[in-house]
Order: structure tokens, then C-alpha cells, then sequence
């Protein structure tokens, strides 16, 4: 293995959580199995609606995670350096929930499912930490929706009356 490798298997190991506790002979194997990429400022990685089955680790440059809104797109995360994306089509139906865009000239290391699926040792430490992953992600939108329903909630009952049917009379014969 090249000194190059070898302090980007490193840099893997320590900043990407998709490979998180996966033993260094995995990582090797994994690193072998990926292709390296680029995009220019404001090219796609994919498009949503897309049929899929690959992800991307961000090395180098920007991306923006995108979902179409009407005749907009709405933004939904900023892809950093460690980051990855696609994941998800290596679990569900393989269609692309939203589409990846690059911001800054960016570098990135591909793996095709297709490449991964002779190696279920490395597909069982994927997936495993795409559940870590999902779940840190389903909380952050928890705590937002819990953010938004709070302000709602304030607003709302500032505006609504007693509820009549909120006292022990109206309880005790709705029970009889």
C-alpha cells in the first residue's frame, strides 16, 4: 500500500462515520472497491427520482442535498468533507429521495453496490453504521418538527378559547 493510501485510509477511518469501528483490513478492502470522482461547481451527483444503488464520501469541496419543491428546490443538508451521501438506495427501493449537488470543485470516493455485494462482511459494518447514521439524522428532524410544533403550539394558544368540553361535568357524562 502507497503512502498516499495509506494516509487516506487514515483520514477515512478517523472523519467518515459510514466506517466507524471497521477494522483496518475491511477499511483496505473497502478503499479498494472505490473509484475516485470529481465534479465542478454546481454539477450533480445524481438527480432525485433517479434509480441508484452507490454512495459518495466527500474528501474535497462542497454539495448541497436538494429536494424539488413545486417548481423550486429546497435545500435540505450541506455535505461537508467526511460526509457521505446516496446511501440510503444501498437500503430502500434504490430510487434517489433528492439530488446531490456539488458547490465548490469537489472530490469524492464512489462505491458501487454492485462492487460491494461479494463482501458481506463489509455490507454488514455499512449498514450497520447507515443505522447509526439514519438515526442521528431522524433525530435532528425530530428536534426541528418538536421546534416548529412548539412555535405553532404558542401561537395557537394564545388565539384558542377554554375548550367546553375540558371539565369534569362534560367528562362525567360523556362516561354515562
Amino acid at each position: 500500500m502507497s503512502e498516499a493510501t495509506d494516509t487516506l485510509l487514515l483520514r477515512i477511518a478517523s472523519h467518515v462515520s459510514l466506517f466507524a469501528g471497521m477494522p483496518r483490513p475491511l477499511l483496505e478492502r473497502l478503499l479498494a472497491r472505490s473509484e475516485r470522482v470529481s465534479r465542478g461547481e454546481n454539477q450533480l451527483f445524481f438527480d432525485e427520482g433517479e434509480v441508484g444503488e452507490s454512495f459518495y464520501v466527500l474528501l474535497k469541496g462542497s454539495a448541497a442535498v436538494e429536494k424539488k419543491s413545486g417548481p423550486h428546490w429546497v435545500q435540505l443538508a450541506t455535505v461537508a468533507p467526511g460526509d457521505t451521501f446516496g446511501e440510503m438506495t444501498l437500503i430502500d427501493d434504490k430510487v434517489r429521495s433528492a439530488r446531490v449537488r456539488s458547490t465548490a470543485e469537489s472530490v469524492c470516493l464512489y462505491f458501487s453496490g454492485a462492487r460491494l455485494k461479494d463482501a458481506p462482511e463489509l455490507l454488514a459494518g455499512i449498514y450497520r453504521n447507515i443505522a447509526k447514521l439514519q438515526t442521528r439524522r431522524l433525530k435532528a428532524v425530530n428536534m426541528e418538527v418538536v421546534g416548529f410544533k412548539s412555535r405553532d403550539m404558542q401561537v395557537s394558544s394564545s388565539t384558542v378559547e377554554e375548550d367546553p368540553l375540558d371539565d369534569d361535568e362534560g367528562l362525567a357524562a360523556w362516561k354515562a
